[in-house]
């Protein structure tokens, strides 16, 4: 198996999104027997399938993702398993103390639910998602980015997100959707989440990898 592991669902058009994001499109706009090449025209929202949130996609005056030096995407991140959990449990401070003991400030923190594996289906949305006791302590112990592979790091019925509000607030960068973390191996390794450089970007789809060397 090669050490770089992709964790990125493939954006096809009519994929899952979150309720309320567009829809994803996807068509051809030049054709090779008309136009001699092909030009697609995608269609999508900035939260397509794996992304990242930015502090703008919550606080008003908060960083787009536009506004990060791309080192910021490349750390050393340790993976939380969480994989026995049950649907709609919460992912507490519990779950990660001992993952926290071995990382460091500026780290990324994983979440591994295995919820993937329902993926396009109607368990999906009933994903395990992080406590706003653990987004705390996260904060307190400097993460710089936390990761997911669910739909959403947390439930919000009230439609407040205060898991959201918490991590942007303090620059903890959001990664939802993630695939394949069952394959990572190591407790720690390194991540890169690459966003594309949108102007202005409150999130974006992004190509996400682990590999364990720097």
């Amino acid at each position: 198996m090669s050490e770089i592991i992709d964790l990125t669902h493939r954006i096809v058009g009519g994929m899952p999104v979150f309720p309320g994001d567009p829809t994803v499109d996807i068509t051809v706009h030049l054709n090779y027997r008309e136009d001699g090449c092909r030009v697609s025209r995608w269609s999508m929202g900035s939260h397509t399938g794996t992304h990242m949130d930015a502090p703008s996609h919550f606080i008003p005056e908060g960083s787009s993702l536009d506004q990060y030096d791309v080192s910021r995407f490349h750390r050393r991140g340790v993976v939380v398993n969480v994989s026995d959990l049950e649907p709609d449990t919460l992912i507490t401070s519990g779950h990660m103390e001992a993952s926290l003991e071995i990382s460091h400030p500026g780290d990324f923190i994983v979440f591994y639910t295995g919820w993937d594996r329902y993926w396009g289906q109607p368990l999906y949305e009933k994903h395990p998602y992080l406590s706003l006791g653990g987004a705390k302590l996260l904060v307190a112990s400097g993460i710089s980015l936390a990761g997911i592979d669910c739909p959403d790091i947390e439930k919000a019925p009230a439609g407040d997100y205060p898991v959201h509000q918490l991590l942007l607030q303090h620059d903890c960068l959001i990664v939802e959707n993630l695939t394949n973390l069952g394959l990572i191996r190591e407790q720690a390794g390194w991540f890169t989440f690459l966003p594309l450089p949108v102007k202005a970007a409150d999130g974006s789809p992004i190509r996400a990898i682990y590999h364990p060397r720097p």
